[in-house]
C-alpha cells in the first residue's frame, strides 16, 4: 500500500478514533458488530487487518475474543494500543504492516478476520488479490471473515448530500456506475481509493478461493441521511436508536445492500 495513503491517516489519527461514533458512521459499526454476531465464531482467535484505531478490536476484546491487530499506520496503532490499555484489555499482538504481506503472521492462525480498510486503498487488482490471498492464508479452515469494501453505487447516492459539485460533470456521474479510482489531491480530501460495485468484488473474493456467505450495505436503508440522522440523534434518540438497529437487521436485505457506500462482504475459508 503507498506511502501517501499512510500519510494520509497518520496526519490526522484522531478523525479515525471519532469516525464511527458519529450519528452517521456509527451505522457502519453496528451493522459490522451485528455480522459479527450473526456469523463470527463466540470465541477465538480474531485478525483485524486494517484496524485503524482499534474500534472494533476494542469491541471484540470487551467479548472476549483474543485479538491481533494490524494497520499501515503507526499513529493509528498508537491510539489503539493507548485505548485498548486504558481499558484494562491486552491484545495479543499489535503490528505495523501492509495487509499485501503479513509474514509475520502464520499460516491457519485465525479463527476469524476483519479486512475493513486495506480494500479501499489497493488500487491495483493485483495487490487487491495478494490482500485476499494474505488473509486466506491466515485464517484457519472453515474461518469466517468480513471483508469491506467502498462502493460506487452507494457513493453515486450520498454525494447528492454530501458534495453536489461532483454531479457538474456528467462523465463524473457515469464513472461512479462502476469501478473508479480516486487520486490523492493535494490540499485536502479523501486519498487515493478503490471504489468498486459489489457484482465486480463477488468477482474477486471467489477468485480468492472465499466463499460468500452473505453482503450487506452497512448503511443501510438509512445509505446518505447524514443531516437527518445527525439531527435526530438529538432531537429523538429513541427514533435514532431504532433506526440503527433496524437498519443494521434489514442491511443484507436486497434492496439495501447493493446501493449503500461501504459494502460488507462475509467470507468463509
Amino acid at each position: 500500500m503507498s506511502q501517501v495513503v499512510r500519510d494520509f491517516y497518520n496526519r490526522n489519527p484522531s478523525y479515525e478514533w471519532e469516525r464511527l461514533s458519529r450519528p452517521y458512521t456509527h451505522l457502519e459499526y453496528v451493522t459490522t458488530m451485528h455480522l459479527v454476531g450473526k456469523y463470527f465464531p463466540k470465541s477465538g482467535a480474531v485478525v483485524d487487518i486494517g484496524s485503524g484505531p482499534g474500534r472494533y478490536s476494542i469491541e471484540m476484546l470487551k467479548r472476549g475474543y483474543k485479538v491481533t491487530l494490524v494497520d499501515l499506520s503507526e499513529a493509528l496503532l498508537e491510539i489503539a494500543e493507548r485505548e485498548i490499555a486504558a481499558r484494562g484489555l491486552r491484545a495479543e499482538g499489535i503490528f505495523r504492516g501492509d495487509a499485501c504481506n503479513l509474514g509475520f503472521l502464520d499460516d491457519a492462525q485465525f479463527d476469524a478476520a476483519f479486512l475493513m480498510g486495506p480494500m479501499y486503498h489497493l488500487i491495483r487488482r493485483e495487490d487487491r488479490m495478494k490482500a485476499l490471498g494474505e488473509l486466506r492464508r491466515v485464517m484457519k479452515p472453515g474461518g469466517v471473515a468480513v471483508v469491506a469494501y467502498l462502493n460506487s453505487w452507494g457513493i453515486l447516492r450520498s454525494l447528492l448530500t454530501e458534495n453536489p459539485t461532483y454531479y457538474e460533470s456528467k462523465e463524473m456521474i457515469f464513472a461512479l456506475t462502476r469501478e473508479f479510482i480516486n487520486k490523492s489531491r493535494p490540499g485536502g480530501g479523501f486519498t487515493e481509493a478503490y471504489f468498486t460495485i459489489p457484482p465486480e468484488a463477488t468477482a474477486e473474493l471467489q477468485e480468492a478461493a472465499f466463499i460468500i456467505l452473505s453482503y450487506a450495505g452497512a448503511e443501510s436503508y438509512a445509505s446518505g441521511c447524514i443531516e437527518p440522522l445527525a439531527r435526530m440523534s438529538q432531537e429523538n434518540p429513541v427514533a435514532y436508536e431504532n433506526v440503527l438497529e433496524t437498519a443494521s437487521a434489514l442491511s443484507e436485505e436486497p434492496p439495501w445492500r447493493d446501493s449503500t457506500e461501504h459494502v460488507h462482504f462475509v467470507v468463509r475459508k
